[in-house]
């Protein structure tokens, strides 16, 4: 960056502190304002309009800096993507192969174990030592470990025990969103229902 870009950006950070600074003191003021009067109530409309005007400002002046940069990443993301996906794809390709071979090393040492037990119950301990040394040596690699760990699917949500379960927003606010506001409707166990203001000023 050149030394009067450098001074440029000094100028505009500064300008944007002392902003910031007074329109925080604008929001304190505004708090502790008395809404008395007609005229008070346009202030507050003229404020929240100014507000939203200067949001704007702000954000296409930021934009006007960010945007080629964000063309730049894209550009540079885009470059790297499809080898980056190929190598994503080759971990996942040999991981799963892993995966594979343990579990095919686990299926013939449980084969192998009981072809051993069915022996020895049969009274033919040389077939059962013969199974025995058979069974293949646990499945391993310099560096790589396999951990069998529980997980999980959902068969049936409604079947799942409650206290395994969640609210979902989503749906408190579309049950919602059905209701009349004058007749609440019916009380939701574990919900308190209550009426909000939402102020929408236009520009």
């Amino acid at each position: 960056m050149s030394a009067a870009n450098q001074a440029a950006v000094f100028v505009e950070r500064e300008a944007l502190a002392r902003e910031t600074v007074y329109v925080q003191e604008a929001c304190r003021a505004i708090e502790a304002m008395p809404v008395e009067s007609q005229i008070d109530l346009n202030e507050l409309a003229e404020g929240t309009k100014e507000a939203k005007r200067r949001l704007k400002e702000l954000e296409q002046a930021r934009r006007a800096l960010t945007d080629p940069i964000t063309a730049d990443l894209e550009e540079i993301r885009a470059r790297y993507r499809p080898a980056e996906a190929a190598y994503t794809a080759l971990e996942k390709a040999c991981k799963a192969r892993l995966l594979r071979h343990d579990a095919e090393t686990r299926a013939a040492q449980q084969a192998a174990q009981q072809a051993a037990a069915t022996a020895f119950q049969a009274g033919d301990a040389a077939a059962g030592h013969a199974a025995i040394a058979a069974v293949p040596a646990p499945a391993k690699a310099a560096g790589v470990s396999v951990r069998h760990v529980l997980d999980f699917e959902v068969r049936d949500a409604d079947s799942v025990p409650r206290e395994l379960c969640s609210p979902d927003p989503a749906k408190i606010r579309a049950y919602l969103a059905t209701l009349n506001q004058s007749a609440p409707g019916l009380p939701v166990s574990g919900l308190h229902i209550f009426q909000k203001a939402i102020a929408a000023v236009r520009a």
